[in-house]
């Protein structure tokens, strides 16, 4: 089943709970969804009836005694509509088609699981105005928002060119506006899709909603169509009555005022890079005994020249660890400031066991643009003066590269000697597009209109909070990852160094997640000679043998 309003698409993959009947029931469907189960499973618990037949014999009862609607909202009013934890118990798998604001605005719900397509296509058909500069009177500024758009994506084009397929599009995405077309898998509870719903209210009745258009229409249409279709239109509004609010999740799409991620990025200057601010560890004779435990086993481990013997041992060495963070989770608090891209903070909030905070991007566009206001006319300046870099040019490119970065990351491979002209491309075709967001919103575009000509390079202000696992086995250790994109482990490597000189005592149980003992990636790199100086390329192939062995005789593929 899909749903359609303009370019976006909302197409139902499935949902649960789901119970198929043997018949069409009243409701007209082969199957019972979450309204009839959560009411009557609740029943049927309390009496020891089957979740079988004896399920669908109460439900058959109900509706031959014509009260099937009365006995599935006495039952929910008495549980969800009292705010009991029961919207967890279902849920929808959903496939949707718009811009890529789906990706930023939708999978930092921190109890959903999705998947998006790549940001490495760029096409000019595939560039989204939204609909208010398609109207008649709009007809100048849709035309510059086309030409700014358009400039970007040749600039695109012309660092995917000099870069290569695989580097590239790393390196230009940045550059680029969440304008183009985008897909979202997404697997999303009942209490997800409040959360969004709720935040929507709440910012409608401050007068101003900062969700992209497209976002308010995905919920509405869930809201009005798909939980109907899925058979748990009853549990869904019950749960949307409650006065209960569900778990908050990292949205940039809100109201531009401080929060706690403000206030400690202005206390401390607001650095560039990431900034240990607050620390706690209790050192009890415990803690201190798992971690000299856990130090013993992994130089074991490292020690070892046997492919399977480490595999067996980083097996072991990740059970050891759970069970640490088991024990003593709750021991280590660490906070850390950020400055990230706003693409690169799209790959952190994916991570719903670190807590976090983070600024409106509105807040973080019109910083941007008062650093960058006056830089139109530098940078066209710069470029009709500086035609070939000699030292002195240099020097200056480097004067405006340190003016620019308030604003905006530029990648590392642009700052090199030699990529001048491309780096300035990459700042102009950025600087334009932020002068011109503000541009639409003076001119009377509302701001979450105007928020599709912004680049994802722009600086954001982030607050992370840190416990055992994430600065072990979770997040930290992923982001460390040479796998992970270049800024992001960048500022990992950074915060790993400051965090090791805070938290002295675990500095050896922090790291990538080869740590563990051998690398889990499908090519290896040098960072696991710092644990296994003796790990190659026989080790490593041999243990994915093993893994694939096993995958295989778990999985009967081959047997």
């Amino acid at each position: 089943m899909e749903w359609e309003k303009g370019s976006l698409k909302v197409r139902l993959l499935g949902f649960w709970p789901r119970y198929e009947t043997r018949e069409f029931n009243s409701q007209n469907k082969d199957f019972y969804g979450a309204d009839v189960l959560v009411a009557f499973l609740q029943k049927a618990v309390s009496q020891q009836v089957s979740f079988n037949k004896g399920l669908e014999d109460e439900v058959k009862k109900a509706i031959e005694e014509n009260n099937l609607e009365d006995t599935i909202i006495k039952k929910l009013s008495s549980s969800v509509l009292r705010g009991h934890s029961l919207d967890g118990t279902a849920g929808l798998v959903l496939g949707i088609e718009g811009s890529k604001f789906i990706d930023p605005a939708l999978t930092g719900l921190v109890n959903s699981r999705s998947f998006t397509t790549s940001g490495r296509r760029a096409l000019i058909e595939d560039i989204i105005v939204p609909d208010v500069l398609n109207k008649e009177y709009n007809k100048n500024l849709r035309e510059d928002y086309i030409r700014i758009s358009t400039m970007a994506l040749d600039i695109y084009k012309k660092l995917v060119e000099n870069f290569g397929e695989r580097e590239g599009p790393q390196i230009a995405s940045k550059m680029m506006a969440y304008n183009s077309s985008g897909n979202l898998y997404i697997v999303l509870p009942i209490s997800g899709i409040i959360s969004l719903s709720n935040e929507i209210e709440y910012q409608r009745s401050r007068g101003e909603i900062f969700f992209p258009r497209e976002i308010e229409d995905i919920v509405d249409i869930i809201e009005k169509e798909v939980v109907k279709e899925a058979g748990m239109e009853k549990i869904y509004h019950a749960r949307k009555l409650a006065l209960r609010d569900s778990y908050l999740h990292s949205n940039v799409f809100k109201y531009p005022q401080e929060n706690l991620a403000t206030d400690l990025g202005n206390l401390n200057g607001n650095p560039l890079i990431p900034l240990v601010v607050n620390h706690k560890v209790e050192l009890t004779e415990g803690f201190l005994n798992c971690i000299r435990k856990l130090e013993s086993m992994l130089g074991e481990t490292y020690s070892s020249k046997s492919p399977g013997e480490i595999e067996r041992l980083s097996r072991r060495n990740l059970l050891a660890f759970r069970d640490f963070i088991d024990r003593y989770n709750d021991a280590v608090s660490l906070q850390t400031i950020s400055s990230l891209s706003w693409r690169v903070w799209g790959e952190q909030k994916r991570h719903a066991t670190l807590k976090q905070c983070v600024e409106s991007i509105y807040m973080a566009a019109e910083r941007a643009y008062d650093i960058v206001r006056n830089l139109p006319l530098v940078i066209d300046e710069f470029r009709s003066k500086y035609k070939e870099f000699s030292n002195k040019d240099r020097k200056n490119f480097e004067d405006l590269l340190s003016r620019v970065e308030r604003a905006i990351v530029v990648p590392n491979q642009l700052k090199k000697k030699g990529k001048e002209k491309l780096a300035m491309d990459y700042i102009d075709a950025s600087v334009k597009q932020i002068v011109f967001m503000e541009t639409l919103i003076r001119n009377g575009i509302e701001r979450r209109d105007a928020i599709y000509i912004l680049p994802r390079n722009v600086r954001i202000r982030t607050l992370e909070n840190y416990d055992l696992y994430n600065l072990t086995a979770g997040e930290l250790s992923l982001r460390l990852c040479s796998t992970c994109e270049p800024e992001r482990v960048e500022s990992s490597e950074i915060k790993e160094k400051q965090i090791k000189n805070s938290l002295p005592d675990l500095k050896n149980l922090i790291g990538p997640k080869c740590i563990l003992g051998y690398c889990p990636e499908s090519n290896y790199c040098k960072k696991i000679f710092e644990y296994n100086k003796d790990y190659g390329k026989g080790i490593h192939d041999e243990i994915r043998e093993i893994l694939l062995e096993r995958l295989h005789y778990k999985t009967g593929i081959f047997s």
